[in-house]
């Protein structure tokens, strides 16, 4: 029997919050046989889905909450998973944490390799395409290249008995032989480690309190988004950002405060600790952290090395390429802004997206790219001869792997002044434009002139990419 089975096998019931779209995605997942959906929205409320009926959450207050699972089809699993908490102590689990333990995968009691190096990361950090991901792998190949055994940690959303803490993990060797370990395992594995790293825990965090009792771990600790500052781990609340012109935080007019509070505490007494070292990719990034940590030390080291030169003149004369570098529709990657630049000035530019997702616009070209799959976007920003790259970010990029392969292509950058590290890099470096609105950019735009005039002055190339390795000073000075 398999272990999401012996799991399922541990409940008279079985249900399915949410009806939409995440439901569409994984469906394939869910168990052959389970007793029903439920549903927040009143209209969906009695209505029959795939012969089985539309709950509403009030329907578990008649359940013996010890006998029911409830399985979390939705994006806002944590949102959830407390209201299910309100109904009851029942025990709730996060549909992509299914996808994952579906596969082959089996129940661990200990580790058994020595002096291994154990990355702990959020689900979406180690298995979606994303720039946690992107770095992650590279780390792992740098690590392995030096002896090490590494092995992969994720605190599983699942939730037992009403208790909202990790009780469980999800294990790999590099996205293989996957397997379950409980948090008590976990800690006694701790004495095989050399080393922890720690990426995108913004789910999971009660783990780090484990750390605190193992002062011989050497434990280093990335910030890769601003979790441990607030739970909007983008910095940013109803499309409005939470950072002033000023690059001041507005935390103290926010509905969160008291919340940010226990968070940031949280993260202090463990940044605090002789044997954690806070790692972050940027100078942007680490002012944000040290305006609330401000006693804590914290390490600047980019993800990637990398040479550069200067080109004097860009010709072109040729209609201008300009491309969207992100996902079709993505709001926080500034999508509206490329879309209403399209729309306002139709025919005057090629116009491209890289990144996947339907653009809803006939006069855009999609291009697929995925470093996972080997389609990397610098070379397919070089082979289409893109002109502009627009890195459009509404959010504080940490890093952004975007900007630095949209340089290595030769492309003039247009971004905002919202997007942290990539707008500091911009202006420190001459590489392109910042604009502080949508309709700055395409006033700016509209004068095809001048930007062909800004097409030919300086500005800084980049070759020769790799993944930094300064981190393994760290490691090796541990052993």
């Amino acid at each position: 029997m398999s272990v999401i089975d012996t799991l399922y096998n541990d409940y008279k019931k079985i249900y399915v919050w949410g009806t939409g779209n995440y439901y569409q995605r994984y469906r394939e997942y869910l168990p052959k046989v389970f007793d029903g959906f439920i549903d927040n929205s009143p209209l969906k409320q009695g209505l029959m889905m795939e012969n089985k009926e539309v709950f509403s959450p009030d329907t578990l207050l008649g359940e013996n909450a010890e006998c029911v699972l409830i399985i979390i089809c939705n994006s806002f699993f944590y949102e959830i998973s407390e209201q299910i908490v309100s109904l009851g102590r029942f025990s709730c689990i996060s549909i992509e944490d299914i996808k994952i333990i579906a596969k082959s995968c089996i129940v661990k009691h200990e580790i058994s390799e020595l002096n291994s190096i154990f990355i702990l990361a959020g689900i979406h950090a180690l298995y979606e395409v994303n720039g946690s991901r992107k770095f992650i792998d590279g780390q792992r190949n740098i690590i392995s290249s030096k002896g090490y055994n590494v092995l992969d940690f994720s605190p599983m959303r699942y939730y037992k008995d009403g208790n909202v803490s990790t009780c469980m993990l999800i294990g790999s060797y590099a996205g293989e032989n996957f397997f379950i370990i409980r948090m008590e395992d976990f800690k006694k594995s701790l004495k095989k480690c050399n080393t922890i790293i720690i990426h995108s825990l913004y789910y999971g965090e009660d783990v780090i309190e484990c750390f605190k009792h193992s002062m011989n771990i050497n434990v280093l600790y990335y910030i890769h988004d601003y979790s441990c500052l607030c739970e909007n781990r983008f910095l940013i609340k109803n499309t409005v950002s939470c950072i002033s012109d000023k690059k001041e935080l507005l935390c103290d007019t926010c509905g969160l405060y008291s919340k940010q509070e226990i968070r940031r505490k949280l993260h202090e007494s463990f940044f605090d600790l002789n044997n954690v070292r806070v790692i972050v990719p940027s100078l942007y990034t680490a002012l944000m952290v040290q305006r609330v940590f401000k006693n804590v030390e914290v390490n600047v080291i980019g993800h990637q090395r990398y040479k550069s030169y200067t080109i004097q003149e860009h010709k072109n004369d040729k209609k201008i390429k300009v491309a969207f570098v992100g996902p079709a529709g993505e709001k926080i990657k500034g999508w509206k802004w490329f879309e209403n630049l399209v729309l306002r000035l139709p025919d005057k530019y090629n116009y491209y997206c890289f990144g996947g997702g339907e653009t809803g616009l006939k006069n855009i070209i999609s291009v697929d790219v995925s470093f996972v799959e080997g389609k990397y976007m610098h070379d397919k920003l070089r082979k289409e001869k893109i002109d502009v790259a627009c890195i459009l970010s509404i959010v504080p990029e940490t890093y952004c792997y975007t900007y630095f392969e949209s340089l290595e292509a030769g492309c003039f950058i247009a971004t905002t002044n919202m997007s942290g590290n990539v707008q500091d890099n911009v202006n420190v470096n001459r590489t392109g434009r910042v604009f502080s609105s949508c309709d700055e950019m395409i006033e700016w735009f509209s004068d095809e002139n001048g930007v062909k005039t800004c097409l030919k002055s300086d500005r800084t190339i980049i070759y020769d990419v790799v993944d930094n390795d300064e981190f393994m000073k760290f490691i090796e000075n541990a052993t």
